[in-house]
């Protein structure tokens, strides 16, 4: 998995990202000493980032500002971010 970080960031700063896959095991990427942190099941994540679920709707949490706004415009897809609606 390719972690695109927004433009607006240094490239210096980092995100870890662990997942819990369905079976139970844990998912990582990144290094965990990382101020910019995701959690969450792997199912709520991916249905972040393919837009079929609103961040709000989902056990995905960030920690740190980049986190957060990474989660803002993930996304499975190539293109520009967009925005999910909230009741979707």
């Amino acid at each position: 998995m390719e972690l695109r970080q927004p433009r607006t960031r240094s490239t210096h700063s980092t995100i870890f990202i662990e997942l819990t896959a369905p079976s139970g095991d844990t998912w990582t990427w990144g290094t965990p000493d990382a101020a910019n942190i995701v959690t969450g099941p792997a199912v709520d994540f991916c249905l972040l980032v393919t837009q079929r679920r609103h961040r709000s709707q989902l056990a995905v949490q960030a920690q740190g500002d980049l986190a957060n706004e990474w989660l803002d415009i993930a996304q499975a897809y190539a293109g520009p971010p967009t925005q999910t609606r909230p009741d979707r």
